[in-house]
């Protein structure tokens, strides 16, 4: 008698893949800014008497690459810790409204006003969730609509209750280059990239919206990105909002 024994092992095989895909991409994350730091280090030492403006000029390269590992380090630890959350992990009650202006502010200072603003704020919506989790997720969002929108555009910061007041909406819209259709699914990916040359001249990781969506998805809510080539994109989610019995102001983060 013969016995025949089998087992699918594409899951396990998609899982290898996943992690060998993730390995090769930080690799090369991190080559890239070493390989321009490694490479003025060695100038720097084979010319002891180099000017001292092109000295200035290496050192500030060298730490706009430095920072640029750190970020991608500080999202890697991010999405780690993300992707790995412990459901009993005490959630504190956050005032989304006050966040959500806090970063308004900051989009408008980054954009240094090259692009006009549109702010629509409910205030006193809050939400349960870890404080620094929900800064990053949300400032990728309104960031990356300062950075890929050019000069006089238009970008749209909204949050408002759903209709039954269970949810709070939020959303970051601009009128900037647009996303090919063919790439909207692929968006929350970790490291996809629409345009890798422009993204990482902007300083982007790749990880911002993976970020969004591992916590828009943990908090209970999906994130949409609606997008057409020349009519800028829309991103936005919903999530749970606090019931008021577990807001204790006093512990509460504003």
């Amino acid at each position: 008698d013969l016995l025949l024994v089998s087992q699918d092992i594409t899951p396990m095989e998609k899982l290898n893949q996943t992690r060998s895909d993730f390995i090769a991409n930080v690799s090369h994350e991190l080559r890239t800014p070493l390989t321009v730091i490694n490479g003025f280090v060695e100038t720097m030492q084979d010319l002891p008497n180099l000017p001292a403006d092109k000295r200035e000029q290496f050192l500030a390269l060298m730490k706009k690459d430095s920072d640029r590992m750190l970020t991608l380090l500080d999202d890697l630890l991010t999405l780690s810790r993300l992707e790995n959350f412990d459901p009993t992990h005490k959630l504190q009650p956050i005032n989304l409204s006050a966040l959500v202006e806090q970063l308004s502010q900051e989009g408008m200072t980054l954009s240094g006003g090259k692009q006009t603003f549109d702010t629509v704020i409910e205030p006193n919506l809050w939400i349960q969730g870890v404080q620094l989790d929900l800064y990053n997720a949300l400032s990728n969002l309104v960031f990356n609509a300062v950075r890929y929108n050019p000069e006089g555009g238009h970008i749209a910061i909204h949050l408002h209750s759903s209709d039954n007041a269970a949810n709070a909406r939020f959303s970051v819209t601009d009128n900037g280059p647009g996303i090919a259709a063919e790439h909207i699914p692929r968006l929350t990916e970790r490291f996809y990239r629409v345009d890798a040359g422009r993204s990482r001249a902007s300083g982007g990781t790749g990880l911002g919206l993976a970020i969004v969506k591992q916590l828009v998805e943990l908090m209970g809510g999906k994130i949409t990105i609606e997008s057409e080539l020349g009519h800028g994109s829309c991103f936005q989610f919903a999530v749970y909002l606090a019931p008021p019995v577990l807001i204790d102001t006093d512990k509460a983060i504003t």
